[in-house]
């Protein structure tokens, strides 16, 4: 059934009662659908909770009331969901419940399943094989979001005390105008936000920097586009948000005070090219600019070229109105000052087609040349990386397409030398790839990946681990079924993966999975007993309470030698109480290996205000880790020595140092490693790998194999010393190469375009010789049709020390049968014969025919640089195929780079730090409070499934992001909110009936209908008043609009800025963003300007794993909103009018609502309809 099915409910509300997905095994009937319950609440199912506020400075200040009653008998909706794994029972196993007001406000959400409910390590007591996980979310009277209580606050026990509430709830202030001015996150101290007249987010502070006085500030231009940000230091320590609003309102009272202009000639203001009109002129700090229109700033030494030559002769612009030119980003605690600039250069249609970057810290420049079609797909990217002292390295990318835009096929060049294939891609009738050829060339590449699905789309296999052939990897995931008796699941979540390697050991590996219900891993089975991981244990929010795993018990273990596996790590977890920080960690397994038990104290972790990790007693870390305003460390002392790091002002890693080994340095794509004696190139990043130079002044390509998490299992290169064999016959123009059969009436010819063989006798043959490098695999394939042959046959002969082998030892396909044959070998000799002959037949003596094609012999030397299995949640399995050949590469699992110097053994990731022993973050994820996270610890990895999801940049598993997105593509949040990927951003698509709010839009026209717009504001959650037709510059800033809050967004070119990003009005929803460590975007004056202006993105992550000729979006994430109230709508909606009236007055619209020809229309506007004329007889035309 390759299609998906929904059965409705028999009531005119339409209702869903089933989802079934395409695929038999999920058909409608067969208990493995998504099912709906719909209902109310009962009277002792839901507690009410409640918030009073008190109004003081502008600032309504929340507490939380209730918690004792219940909500009465049907107030609430319910609306059940059972996932594709629920049994069909009554069992609240595996399902969802969640009650909505008749606001359509979600006021709890509630799941079931087993939980560590007093932290003790194990679900043994009562309740917890089944315990409720609560989630309530509380509002104000204005229907703010005020409160969110998640399960561990155990609100459906007892109100959470004031303990509670700081340390495991979030919580949200706002003033009077209904703008989030504070904020509370679990683990974290408040956060400050404030803003200027027009409702942009201007100034913050977290935790960290309230004693120290700093705030992040940013600055405007006259369109509402971020000028530029910093960190400014007050004369004074503020303890509340209303005490620098205050004093920054009655510091900017001018108009020329909410926005900094460019200055052309004159430099002003620590040399930034803007002014500094705005609050603070004193005390700040640069840390990014950006510029706009022209190019009238400090170039950095680049000059724009007149014209791109590669497949298209392209032009430059210099009309760049609008659009981003350039920006300026600081390198932080470095002195003097240093920064990296870069300039951007458009085509005629404002493309971006020549980048320049100059990092004056690390002495690099990058320039970008890009050749795009007509419809802006790169056909050739030119990448010139210059290094003071150092040759230009020159990479030169072609990428061909096929007729729905997909790359076909992408090709790498060196400087001048010899091109490379990257990949040759081929996709199925349904767009899924399913072929990928890596390496070398086109005819000889030197792997061939192979992907399969399953119907519903899903990975099913990398190559077929069960026969390999030439294959380095194959990999196999099973979902709904099971090879080694693991679960059969339906839901997505993975029951068994296995996977094969063509390495020393070349054993058969796989693992098999149990989950909870609500899909947490609790274990993982191994093929063999020393890799298991026996048993996690969570509690209610997801913190690991206890975790088992075997593993090696010595230095350098064998897999094959029982003794040096046992339990490696007995882990039970501590926290503080009321808290998701940890406190200890016990093992009770080896101390050595595995999690590294280096303490036995009561308290081995501490943490900062903001929520970082400042000590572990356990790696040796007993002195504060130092961090920067982006919550990322600065300096890591341990025992044995210490790790400095340097970053720019958008949190990308420029300088790692070891006070005992070398220092590394990040130049965007670019490692270098400096041991004492300079600058060295270790790798740069292609799309399959990365390139690592070879000591004598080339370069070899390496390539990776990774999973479907993106770990990289397999890294592997061309091994030079192999002479290659590379045999591709299509026959189409001769038989070249094989022999032609001596007895009379036989012989070979090309007719048709094939090898066309007859033969009369047994035993003769055609044959082909070919020199081969012995031990290293042979790869032969061939198509073959029988004709009148009785017993063809097929035979590779070798001769090994100038003797051909015996006749017994040949390698034969006997009977050979039509269709395609692959044979895959591995042999001894160095000299071989390939050959078809006339078998045993009952044709001897008679001519008969056979006839071959596409006849193929590949050999190539590959070498398996490094091989890197996991256990769940990124520990490394040691004991087999662990011989590292060459350099060995720092990054693993999820493709990001493992610190192990001094012993620290820390993933690195953009945004935090990630310990793979303990499974748990180091520092609070900067975006937890988005959709599917808010219910859970902000320091769990993967929502505790790794097998499933992965987490490369710390920023959310898996949150809705362009970069993965598909056009079309629905993504639906907790509060029932719907949003729709545009194929460029995510826009709010569906909401409930009863949050539609319908404010009359007026027309631009007075010749065309007006439009009613519908406001769709989840009361609660969304504030949005969309108003089509009107001239945005009419908005007045005196009306009280509302601005909400959201993590996650865009970021303009130039990178990622510490600040925010402002409200915008128009054909947009009105909103206002404020990101974890600021994003710049669109903003409101801009968007009154220009309501489709172009904003550029980039990726600011910029980490080493990514491949530089593929710049992926940052992250976007549907942003939450704030709701607006009953009389802001009314004010809004009156407003809208009043300024529609205006406006037709000033058009000369002479409208007159009681003429007789005039029809009422929807949206309350009018449009005059001419009287139909009468007498005349329409006749065709002659």
């Amino acid at each position: 059934m390759p299609f998906q099915k929904k059965e409705f409910e028999a009531s005119p509300l339409n209702r869903v009662l089933k989802q079934a997905a395409p695929g038999k095994d999920w058909k409608l009937g067969n208990g493995h659908e998504i099912e709906f319950d719909y209902g109310s609440n009962t009277s002792t199912e839901v507690r009410k909770y409640s918030v009073s506020t008190s109004f003081a400075n502008n600032t309504y200040t929340p507490t939380l009331n209730g918690g004792t009653s219940y909500y009465a008998a049907g107030k609430l909706f319910k609306t059940v969901t059972k996932d594709e794994n629920h049994d069909g029972t009554t069992s609240k196993l595996d399902t969802t419940e969640e009650f909505k007001d008749k606001q359509g406000r979600v006021i709890l959400k509630r799941t079931y399943g087993e939980s560590d409910l007093n932290r003790d390590g194990d679900v043994l007591d009562a309740g917890e094989s089944s315990a409720q996980h609560d989630t309530y979310y509380v509002y104000d009277n204005f229907g703010n979001l005020t409160y969110v209580l998640p399960p561990l606050s155990d609100a459906n026990t007892n109100k959470p005390t004031s303990t509670e509430l700081n340390d495991l709830c979030y919580q949200y202030k706002y003033d009077h105008r209904n703008r989030l001015i504070e904020k509370k996150i679990p683990g974290k101290g408040w956060e400050y936000i404030v803003y200027d007249e027009l409702d942009r987010p201007v100034m913050t502070q977290d935790a960290v920097q309230q004693p120290n006085k700093e705030w992040l500030v940013t600055k405007y231009d006259k369109l509402g586009r971020v000028a530029y940000t910093g960190l400014y230091t007050h004369s004074s320590t503020v303890s509340a948000q209303h005490t620098m609003q205050s004093h920054f309102n009655t510091q900017n009272n001018l108009d020329t005070e909410l926005y900094e202009e460019r200055k052309g000639s004159t430099v002003d203001y620590d040399d930034s090219y803007y002014s500094n009109n705005n609050f603070p002129s004193s005390g700040l700090e640069l840390l990014t600019i950006n510029y706009y229109d022209d190019y009238s700033f400090d170039l950095a030494g680049s000059a724009q070229p007149e014209s791109i030559t590669h497949a298209y002769s392209v032009s430059l612009t210099t009309n760049v109105k609008s659009l981003a030119t350039g920006s300026k980003v600081k390198v932080l605690d470095v002195s003097p000052d240093k920064w990296i600039s870069s300039v951007m250069y458009y085509d005629d249609k404002a493309r971006p087609v020549y980048t320049y970057s100059k990092n004056a810290y690390l002495n690099t420049t990058d320039i970008v040349q890009s050749d795009l079609d007509f419809v802006g797909k790169a056909l050739e990217v030119k990448t010139t990386h210059k290094k003071t002292g150092e040759t230009d390295l020159v990479t030169m990318e072609t990428f061909t397409y096929d007729h729905a835009g997909r790359v076909t096929k992408q090709t790498h060049k060196i400087n001048s030398g010899a091109e490379e294939v990257i990949a040759e891609n081929i996709y199925d009738e349904l767009g899924q790839l399913t072929t990928k050829e890596v390496g070398n060339t086109v005819s000889n590449p030197l792997q061939t990946v192979n992907y399969t699905y399953n119907v519903r789309g899903w990975l099913k296999q990398i190559n077929n681990p069960a026969s390999l052939g030439t294959d380095l990897f194959g990999f196999k995931i099973n979902y709904n079924t099971q090879d080694h008796g693991g679960t059969v699941l339906y839901n997505g979540n993975i029951s068994e993966t296995e996977w094969k390697t063509a390495n020393t050991d070349s054993n058969l590996k796989w693992y098999k999975y149990d989950y909870d219900a609500l899909n947490r891993l609790t274990s993982a089975t191994s093929i063999s007993s020393n890799y298991h991981l026996d048993k996690v244990v969570y509690d209610l929010n997801g913190n690991i309470t206890k975790l088992k795993r075997q593993g090696h018990i010595v230095a350098n273990p064998v897999a094959t030698n029982s003794s040096h596996f046992n339990t490696m790590d007995d882990l039970v977890y501590t926290y503080n109480t009321n808290s998701n920080q940890l406190k200890k960690v016990l093992d009770n397994g080896n101390d050595t290996y595995g999690f590294k038990d280096g303490s036995d104290t009561t308290t081995e972790y501490t943490y900062d205000a903001n929520g970082n990790m400042l000590t572990d007693a356990n790696k040796g870390i007993s002195s504060n880790i130092s961090y920067n305003h982006l919550n990322l460390p600065t300096l890591v002392t341990l025992s044995s020595g210490n790790i400095s790091y340097i970053y720019d002002a958008t949190g990308v890693k420029l300088k790692k140092t070891v006070s005992t080994g070398a220092t590394t340095k990040y130049a965007g794509n670019y490692i270098y490693e400096d041991s004492g004696s300079g600058d060295v190139l270790k790798f740069f990043n292609h799309s399959e790998g990365y390139v690592e130079p070879d000591g004598s002044g080339g370069y070899n390509y390496v390539y990776q194999y990774k999973d479907h998490l993106g770990n990289i299992r397999l890294s592997y290169k061309e091994d030079t010393s192999v002479t290659e064999v590379s045999v591709n016959e299509d026959f189409a123009s001769s038989t070249s190469g094989w022999s032609t059969p001596t007895s009379s009436g036989a012989g070979i010819n090309n007719t048709n375009e094939e090898l066309n063989l007859t033969l009369v006798n047994r035993w003769t043959s055609t044959s082909k010789y070919l020199t081969i490098t012995p031990n290293v695999p042979i790869h032969i394939e061939f198509d073959f049709k029988n004709g009148t042959m009785d017993k063809p046959v097929f035979l590779v002969r070798e001769q090994i020390n100038g003797v051909w082998e015996p006749g017994g030892d040949r390698d034969i396909i006997w009977d050979v049968q039509d269709g395609h044959h692959v044979l895959d070998l591995t042999l001894t000799g160095d000299f071989i014969r390939l050959y078809f002959e006339k078998g045993t037949g009952n044709d001897n003596g008679t001519a008969t025919s056979c006839y071959i094609d596409n006849f193929k012999v590949t050999q190539n030397g590959l070498e398996i640089q490094e091989e890197n299995n996991y256990y769940p949640f990124g520990l490394k399995h040691k004991g087999y195929n662990n011989v590292i050949n060459g350099t060995e590469h720092p990054y693993k699992y999820n493709g990001v780079e493992l610190n192990e110097n001094l012993g620290l053994n820390i993933y690195e990731t953009y945004a935090r730090g990630y310990d793979p022993a303990i499974g748990r973050f180091l520092q609070i994820d900067p975006l937890g409070e988005l959709i599917n996270q808010i219910d859970k610890t902000p320091y769990n990895f993967a929502w505790n499934n790794p097998i499933a999801f992965n987490d490369p940049d710390g920023l959310c598993p898996d949150c809705p992001d362009p970069a993965n997105a598909t056009e079309g593509q629905i993504y639906t949040i907790d509060n029932g909110s719907e949003y729709i990927f545009n194929g460029t951003e995510w826009e709010r698509h569906t909401v409930e009936e009863l949050d539609e709010v319908v404010v009359v839009a007026p027309s631009g026209s007075s010749e065309e209908d007006s439009s009613n717009t519908t406001s769709e504001a989840n009361a609660g959650t969304v504030s949005a008043v969309v108003a089509t037709g009107i001239i945005l510059s009419e908005v007045s800033t005196s009306v009280t609009l509302p601005s909400a809050t959201a993590v996650g967004g865009a970021a303009a070119t130039g990178g990622v800025v510490t600040g925010f990003l402002g409200v915008t009005v128009g054909p947009l929803l009105y909103m206002s963003y404020m990101y974890p460590n600021g994003i710049t975007g669109p903003t409101y004056d801009q968007l009154r300007a220009d309501p489709f202006f172009p904003i550029t993105t980039q990726d600011p992550k910029n980490y080493p794993s990514q491949p530089s000729s593929i710049t992926a979006p940052p992250n976007l994430t549907p942003p939450a909103y704030q709701p607006l109230t009953a009389e802001e709508l009314l004010t809004v909606s009156a407003y809208i009018n009043q300024m529609a009236a205006e406006h037709r007055k000033r058009r000369g619209s002479k409208k007159k609502t009681n003429d007789k020809h005039t029809k009422r229309r929807p949206g309350g506007d009018e449009k005059k309809k001419k009287p139909r004329k009468r007498g005349k007889k329409w006749k065709p035309r002659k």
